[in-house]
């Protein structure tokens, strides 16, 4: 047991690269169980409990790694002691008399409570726990820290205890056999040495360009995560014929096989983080090197972690990415004992940012196979090792004749259902990456095929008869036959039947078939909000022309565009609104053209067209500055009528206010799809539009039935509707076209006891709405208020870049296909052609057309249950010092602030041109928290849930959130923050305190001008660092902190602060 090279007391060793990360981590968080192996053994055999503990304590002496010990305080640098002897704390448990059931729950239960119970690294951090357990079975539980011993050596250490055991147990002293180098003598010849590091030139070209972690597939938001429910584990095996299509693919490729695991993990990593250049941890043994480091059968700790990169361009082969991981492995062997934190500044990494957040270890076999290798009494003693690495996700594979693949997980990052989903992905890329090294990576897909014929089949079985061949304007003239008295249109004091409205607009559309309106042809309307504009829009779909909308107040500029582009030969329009159309062909109902209609006969013109004409042609806004038209069928739009009315019962006896703009294609249903289902319209007028007061009384005290509008039209009224409107009749609230606050529907629900809240969505170029979700009570964990689903006989698809659908959880692009898609943008083919693609799941549709996808640009992704997330425009995901940032998510931590009543985030380019994050936020009335103490306050509420580089760079407090004419949110009238600040200077110490803690920090962080506001790691601290700061604030102030204390207040002004209340 090498006494006489034992290190005496006081002396100590250098911790290697990855002790020192441990370390740290175990000074942060003593309790967390980080780095803390457990193993598990059950003994069906005859044990002597007494004879078991004293084999323990004679291993302990055996091994230098057992009398491992650390110390750091008031030190440079921590340091490993060899503690002379070893008194190891052993507890035996004798529960031999309960059954079990109530057995098992008091050993998981220990077993949980000794992971959490800290170590005292001043002494070896190892336990053994011996529990009797009934029917004569003994469990044995060896609790060790990751500090002094690696996985390698846990069945050397098992295998020489139960050796031992035999022995003591029958009276024999143990022949156990030479120990061999002793662990001390490596550790001080590798100590000795000069750094093996000292070219930083392969690090640097290694990590170029990075500046961020890949981020962790399927994981909780950190703003957001799941109760801490510890590790959690899940295990795979490939088949055997698998495993040997793998081996055969190392050997065709010059590769081993733990590359090809590497390739595997790196593949999964760009599918389903939907990055083309990925870097993830790997776990590489430094065992070897010059003869009198060579430590190959030493027990202790003798592993590193490196990073790994791998670039996964869609047309290199297979080969090439195994060749390339090949040669980053020989390249690091030189070089593999440098620590992490070292790699991550060579690199140019910001300071307290990750290399990576996952980690891939390859072993030949796991620990049973190999305990049951070295003797066969193993063959019946049960081993488990359960671990908690601080990283959130962590593959360990084992090579055999079947590679089983283990994943160990944090349960507040990763559902355990998302754990077993990963597994199977890397089950099906294994199969696939099996059948040869030839195969181009962007072939290679990693979604199972059941899960994409749920994907695309289940989620879209949406298929349903619908009358297809009606035309928009058919269903109100069959309940015109059927109820000509009932109230058809109302305003103020004006209210018109069915018939008479039916009269109306046929005299009107008589008269446009004599103007030359016809299929094909296009008709503008530029009519105020009166019954008028209703029956305008009837009698052009009665002619059998589409209409195409303007409205009064858009810019003369616009309106001509659109009359040009659309080619309208004629106006429909009133005589107050005459002069803004110029010297058009116009159409004037209640002027010069009365007489004409009047003249016209009240029979329906006959029927016209087909049902795939179109209908009309919505202008949204274009990219390139010029609005685009976007073109409907009858057959689209009947389409989504029928869903409508059928879904939400809608019928006779409903009010519809109809609020939204004819421009808007809401307002499309909330005319012809109203009248459609016998509903009566009420018309609010400009006027009621721009006086909330009003709205809210209708809502509240009238007979409205419906609502219909963008959320913010709807959020603008909340101040003014009572606390109850006991006298509504409101029973259903249609919101779409913009992010529902998650205030919203609870509100709306206390307001209107049993009204139905329904999110509706989709886009323009899908006639009016495709998709929708019910809103009932709201998930805590919700972001936003979810997409939902598709409505009858639409598709929803999430695609990455190859146009191939993606799990659940994995961000794509949003394509809608089915019944409800536009015909395509007026007069722009080569648009039409980009936004309006080929579907690669189904050649025709029911009805024997091409099948197409319109391509939204919107991203989002699929809850387990098929349900849609909308994540935004594809710009709302950002890049922020490299890490990608979703909009949302800083939006909904900010909603869930005290007195924040909405928000919203936009990204914008500094002087500098870095982007930062901006908020806009509006407070509620009576808010505790005064606007002008706001921001600070936010941004401070923020920092405890959001990590630094989500930090908005300001908050804005507003009145209120611009809308447009739609009642959609207009960021682009958000006001512009200020970019550009002065250089920041350095705020300088007020107190004795701060300036003894300026003088520590300036040392450390080699920096002369250290302010009391500047943060430790963005002035280049680190993990190590930061325990040289405990170190340095006991020996020099006489301040006892943890390590934890310090990382929660990163600033002088902040911690000084901190030990003042705490004194």
């Amino acid at each position: 047991m090498h006494d006489a090279a034992r290190e005496q007391p006081g002396a100590g060793l250098p911790l290697n690269a990855l002790q020192q990360g441990m370390l740290f981590q175990a000074l942060l968080a003593p309790e967390a169980g980080f780095d803390v192996e457990q193993l598990v053994v059950r003994l069906d055999e005859a044990v002597d409990v007494r004879a078991l503990a004293d084999a323990w304590r004679l291993v302990g002496e055996r091994y230098d790694a057992l009398r491992l010990s650390f110390v750091w305080a008031g030190l440079a640098q921590p340091l490993q002691r060899f503690q002379a002897a070893v008194d190891p704390e052993i507890a035996v448990h004798d529960w031999s008399a309960v059954d079990d059931d109530a057995g098992e729950a008091r050993l998981a239960a220990l077993i949980e409570g000794d992971r959490r119970r800290a170590f005292d690294l001043t002494k070896p951090p190892w336990r053994v726990h011996l529990c009797r357990m009934a029917h004569a079975r003994t469990v044995m539980l060896w609790t060790v820290h990751h500090l002094v011993i690696d996985g390698r050596c846990f069945a050397r250490v098992l295998d020489d205890v139960m050796e031992a055991h035999a022995a003591l147990r029958v009276g024999r002293r143990p022949a156990l056999g030479a120990v061999g180098r002793p662990l001390e003598e490596v550790v001080r010849a590798r100590s000795a040495r000069p750094p093996d590091d000292t070219d930083t030139e392969p690090w640097r070209t290694l990590l170029k360009g990075r500046q961020a972690p890949t981020p962790l597939p399927f994981a909780e938001p950190t703003s957001n995560p799941l109760p801490d429910r510890g590790t959690g584990t899940v295990t795979w095996q490939l088949d055997p014929g698998t495993t040997a299509g793998l081996h055969a693919l190392a050997v065709a490729c010059g590769a081993k096989m733990s590359d090809v695991v590497h390739a595997m993990w790196a593949l999964l990593l760009a599918r389903w983080c939907a990055e083309r250049d990925v870097v993830f941890g790997s776990t590489r043994s430094t065992r070897r090197g010059p003869p009198r480091e060579d430590a190959p059968a030493v027990v202790g700790m003798f592993i590193n972690t490196l990073p790994m990169r791998a670039s996964l361009d869609d047309h290199r082969s297979l080969r090439d990415l195994l060749g390339e991981l090949r040669r980053q492995a020989r390249a690091v062997r030189g070089r593999h004992t440098t620590p992490l934190v070292d790699i991550a500044r060579y690199a140019g990494l910001p300071g307290g940012v990750p290399l990576f957040e996952t980690l891939v270890m390859f072993d030949v076999a796991d620990l049973g196979e190999v305990l049951r290798r070295s003797n066969d009494a193993w063959q019946q003693r049960p081993v488990e090792l359960l671990e908690q690495p601080p990283l959130p996700l962590v593959l360990t594979a084992f090579d055999g004749q079947r590679l089983t693949l283990r994943l160990l997980f944090q349960r507040r990052r990763l559902r355990d259902v998302v754990a077993e989903r990963l597994l199977r992905h890397l089950d099906t890329l294994a199969r696939r990456m099996a059948q040869g090294g030839e195969q181009l990576l962007g072939d290679i897909d990693a979604l199972p095929d059941d899960e994409r014929d749920t994907i695309l089949a289940r989620w879209n079985a949406t298929e349903r008869p619908f009358a297809e061949q009606l035309r928009i304007h058919q269903g109100f003239e069959q309940h015109a036959d059927l109820q000509p008295d009932a109230v058809a249109i109302v305003q103020g004091g004006t209210a018109l039947s069915y018939r008479t409205l039916d009269e109306r607009a046929n005299r009107l559309a008589h008269l446009l078939r004599q103007r030359g309106a016809a299929p094909g042809s296009f008709v503008g309307l530029c009519v105020d909000r009166t019954p008028n504009l209703v029956t305008a829009l009837l009698a052009v779909a009665k002619s059998g022309a589409a209409y195409v909308p303007l409205d009064p107040e858009y810019p003369p500029d616009r309106i001509g565009f659109m009359l040009h582009d659309s080619g309208a030969g004629l106006v429909v329009t009133e005589r107050a609104l005459r002069d803004r159309l110029g010297d058009r062909d116009c159409l004037v109902i209640d002027g010069d053209d009365q007489s004409a209609i009047d003249a016209m006969p009240a029979t329906r013109p006959g029927p016209v067209g087909t049902a795939d004409d179109a209908c009309y042609a919505i202008y949204t806004s274009g990219s390139t500055g010029k609005p685009k038209g976007v073109l409907l069928s009858h057959r689209a739009v009947i389409n989504t009528f029928d869903w409508v009315t059928r879904t939400f019962a809608v019928g006779p006896r409903d009010r519809l206010l109809f609020v939204t703009s004819p421009c808007f294609d809401l307002s499309v249903y909330d005319t012809f799809g109203a009248l459609a289902a016998g509903a009566t319209i009420e018309v609010a007028s400009g006027a009621e539009l721009k006086d909330p007061v009003a709205l809210a009384r209708k809502l509240s005290r009238g007979d409205v039935t419906i609502w219909d509008s963008a959320p913010q039209a709807l959020v603008r009224l909340l101040p003014h509707l009572p606390e109850r409107a006991s006298a509504s009749r409101l029973r259903l609230v249609m919101l779409s076209g913009d992010w529902i606050p998650l205030s919203l529907p609870p509100a709306l629900q206390r307001t209107f006891p049993g009204v139905a809240v329904r999110s509706l969505g989709g886009a323009t170029e899908a006639a009016i709405w495709s998709n929708w979700f019910p809103v009932e009570a709201l998930e805590p964990r919700w972001v936003s208020v979810p997409y939902g689903r598709p409505i009858q006989n639409a598709r929803y698809h999430v695609l990455d870049h190859r146009m191939r659908p993606v799990p659940p959880g994995v961000p794509g692009e949003l394509f809608i296909g089915g019944a409800c898609l536009a015909q395509g943008y007026l007069n722009r083919p080569e648009l039409t052609a980009e936004r309006f693609v080929a579907d690669p799941f189904r050649e025709r549709e029911p009805d024997g057309r091409p099948a197409r996808l319109y391509r939204t640009g919107d991203l989002a992704r699929y809850f387990d249950d098929g349900n849609l997330e909308l994540l935004g425009r594809s710009d709302f995901q950002v890049k922020v010092r490299g890490f990608r940032v979703e909009l949302g998510e800083i939006e909904a931590v900010l909603r869930q602030q005290a007195g924040v009543d909405d928000a919203v985030c936009v990204a914008k380019k500094d002087a500098a041109g870095e982007v930062a994050v901006w908020a806009y936020v509006t407070l509620r009335a009576g808010a505790d928290i005064a606007a002008e103490a706001a921001p600070t306050a936010l941004r401070r509420a923020l920092a405890a849930r959001l990590p630094d580089f989500m930090l908005p760079a300001g908050v804005i407090v507003l009145d209120q959130l611009p809308v447009s004419a739609n009642g959609k949110l207009d960021r682009a009238a958000l006001p512009d923050p200020a970019t550009a600040a002065g250089p920041r200077t350095a705020t300088p110490p007020r107190t004795a305190l701060e300036h003894s803690l300026v003088a520590i920090w300036s040392e450390l962080l080699r920096r002369n001008a250290v302010g009391i506001d500047d943060n430790f790691f963005e002035l280049g601290g680190h993990s190590l660092l930061a325990v040289h700061l405990v170190s340095r604030l006991k020996r020099d102030l006489g301040l006892d902190l943890p390590l934890s204390r310090v990382l929660a207040h990163p600033t002088i002004a902040a911690l000084a602060a901190r030990i003042e209340t705490d004194r």
